[in-house]
């Protein structure tokens, strides 16, 4: 047995043994009563005093003894007072009345010693219930308090101690606001006093914020003041709170999803018109996704250029179709290259956008002036690796600032956009391949039907000349004469179809050699300047030094030189003056062709170089096939160079291509199929 239980066994025991001895004390004192009170009555003439002097001992067994014993005392007290009358006999009337008042003594007694153990029970049963309920109390989760009306501690269990970090010794008796001082003046306050005042059950929730706690607290109203339960719901909250995260989340998700089928469905039903798509993605994204959204596309010409604006604000719109179209300042340029080759979004704040704000020039950029976001996400539209544009979130003050959890998002969205652009591009490129190929096709056709009128013509009268007895050699050498010319019209067509083929294919295998570019360049101005195409009314100039030594593939050299000029001789229609020019910079060898013809715009210098392209004023009316440049292109590329023009209309056009020179030759290859 341990010593605690050991302590509490001997302590029971001394207890049962005091309470024992007492009761024989007060036995004895009792018989000591009984015999005093016969002898009085013995003494005493007729015996008028005997019930009241064996009262004394029936009501002293009433407050010590049970009912049982009071009732045997009572009988004890009758049995002597009878054997006292008989020493003594009194009249019979005194010795009846004497009966019937110790008969009503000894019940008076019974009945004392009766409500006197019901009263000990009731007390014992009230006791018991106490400490029942203290035990419970003390062994709730919940923090019990009991306050009088003066709202001071009157109990509080061993959960309300810990939850207060005090001794319940030094807070009991003291007021709530004087051991709870951040409870006064709120709620907690206002609720104990209308229970009290009321006497109305109240029920509340606080956030204890310096405990980081939420407590539940039910408070009754009590014979004596108040009691209070006080629950420690911090986890029914943190797990109300995720479950409506989780539920926001889902809600959120399925907004993002709707609004991604959305955007899915009307960029695929939309005319693949890129400004028109953003536009209609831009008018979606508000105020959905943001309170601005603008949408750039790379132009090769003016760089970024503003394609989409959206704002959430219906009465801003014409403000916002006014900011569509102003160009984009040089600052706002380089930002949006240094976002497009960095990777990722970014994140930005009001004092980034105020940054920015700050180094542009008054109106340089009204619409960076109008804007006055909270946080914004920028972000390159980026499809196959290549910079198709950038894009802009923002929101402002009254909407919540963005995320790192809403940059994914953003980022499908971009994703999908460029996918668009991207696609769109690829559907205008296919549609003018188609429309390329369908104009070759014409071209071509006009191309070869003329040579072979010619030489259809040329056999003819061949067959008709030869059928004679005597035929005249001089005119069927006349004819051959003007049928070779045709006939090499027909294989250059021929060539430059296999030779588009071979580079489509990556097949336009290089002989490389040593060779010096100045003399094929004589060689091919020489051709070209006494061939049947040039005109000897017009000037032709070569400018080239002695000698430009590299490594290179003469026959292509001689291919791209021929282009040009033949080119050139085309599309200045007889005027004005050709110039080829040859010269060294350094590790490079540079050739130019200028004339001085009809030129081109901007759009047309931008697609020259694509196969089977042709101006729209040209066609029909110069012959060719939109073939020569691009095989030039690529065949300086192929060297490592590169070729570039310069024109405007009317004014003629330039063209320039770069050769790096090496002057060793590259290891030995296989050989290439250059069929």
């Amino acid at each position: 047995m341990s010593p605690r239980g050991a302590n509490g066994l001997a302590s029971l025991t001394g207890v049962a043994t005091t309470r024992k001895r007492s009761q024989w004390v007060a036995a004895a004192l009792l018989a000591a009563a009984l015999a005093l009170a016969t002898w009085i009555a013995l003494q005493l003439p007729n015996g008028y005093l005997a019930p009241t002097l064996y009262a004394i001992p029936m009501l002293f067994a009433a407050r010590r003894f049970p009912p049982r014993w009071t009732m045997i005392v009572g009988v004890a007290a009758l049995l002597l007072y009878l054997g006292s009358a008989r020493a003594q006999p009194p009249p019979w009337s005194v010795t009846l009345t004497s009966l019937c008042g110790l008969i009503g003594v000894a019940g008076l007694a019974t009945e004392l010693a009766r409500q006197r153990e019901r009263a000990a029970d009731r007390a014992a049963v009230a006791e018991a219930a106490h400490l029942e309920s203290a035990h419970i109390l003390e062994s709730i989760s919940d923090a019990f308090y009991a306050l009088d009306v003066r709202q001071r501690f009157t109990y509080i269990n061993r959960r309300a101690e810990t939850l207060l970090g005090t001794p319940r010794e030094e807070v009991l008796g003291r007021q709530v606001w004087d051991v709870i001082p951040a409870a006064r003046g709120t709620v907690v306050e206002r609720e104990i006093q209308y229970a009290l005042q009321a006497r109305v059950t109240r029920r509340i929730e606080v956030h204890a914020k310096d405990l980081g706690r939420w407590f539940d607290i039910r408070i009754y109203p009590a014979a004596d003041g108040v009691t209070a339960y006080v629950d420690d719901v911090t986890e029914r909250h943190v797990a109300e709170d995720a479950q409506r995260d989780a539920e926001a989340a889902r809600a959120a998700t399925t907004r993002r999803v709707q609004f991604l089928a959305e955007i899915s469905r009307e960029l695929a039903t939309v005319e693949p018109d890129n400004p028109t798509m953003l536009q209609r993605m831009a008018d979606l994204a508000v105020p959905t996704l943001a309170d601005w959204c603008i949408v750039y596309l790379v132009d090769p010409v003016q760089g970024f250029k503003r394609v989409a604006v959206a704002r959430s604000d219906p009465a801003q719109r014409p403000l916002v179709a006014s900011l569509r179209d102003i160009p984009v300042p040089e600052l706002v340029q380089a930002l949006l290259t240094r976002l497009t080759t960095a990777r990722g979004p970014y994140l930005g704040s009001a004092a980034d956008w105020t940054s920015l704000r700050s180094h542009l020039a008054p109106g340089a950029d009204p619409l960076v002036d109008a804007i006055r976001p909270t946080s914004f996400v920028a972000m390159g539209l980026v499809a196959r690796d290549r910079v198709l544009g950038a894009i802009i979130w923002i929101r402002q003050e009254g909407t919540p600032d963005y995320e790192p959890t809403d940059i994914t998002f953003l980022e499908e969205v971009g994703r999908r956009c460029a996918l668009s652009v991207d696609n769109a591009r690829l559907y205008q490129e296919a549609r003018e391949a188609v429309r390329a190929r369908e104009d070759f096709l014409s071209v071509a056709a006009h191309e070869l039907r003329t040579p072979l009128t010619s030489v259809k013509g040329y056999a003819q009268l061949l067959e008709r000349r030869l059928a004679v007895e005597q035929p005249d050699i001089s005119a069927l050498r006349a004819a051959m004469t003007k049928l070779r010319p045709q006939l090499a019209r027909f294989e250059q067509i021929v060539r430059d179809l296999l030779d588009v083929s071979r580079i489509d294919e990556g097949r336009l295998a290089l002989r490389l050699e040593r060779c010096d570019l100045a003399v094929l360049a004589r060689e091919v101005f020489d051709a070209i300047e006494h061939s049947e195409e040039h005109d000897p009314l017009q000037r032709m100039r070569l400018v080239a030094p002695a000698s430009v030594v590299g490594v290179w593939d003469p026959m292509r050299l001689t291919q791209i030189l021929a282009n040009l000029l033949s080119n050139a001789l085309k599309y200045s229609a007889g005027h004005g003056e050709i110039t080829m020019e040859v010269r060294q910079e350094g590790d490079e060898a540079i050739v130019t062709v200028r004339d001085e013809g009809i030129g081109m715009t901007e759009t047309e210098q931008g697609r020259v170089f694509d196969p089977f392209f042709r101006s729209q004023l040209i066609a029909g009316r110069i012959p060719g096939s939109g073939l020569g440049l691009h095989i030039a292109k690529r065949i300086a590329e192929l060297h490592g160079g590169r070729i570039s023009v310069v024109s405007a209309p009317n004014a003629g056009s330039t063209f320039t291509v770069r050769l790096p020179r090496s002057l060793s030759l590259p290891p030995s290859e296989p050989p290439h199929d250059a069929r």
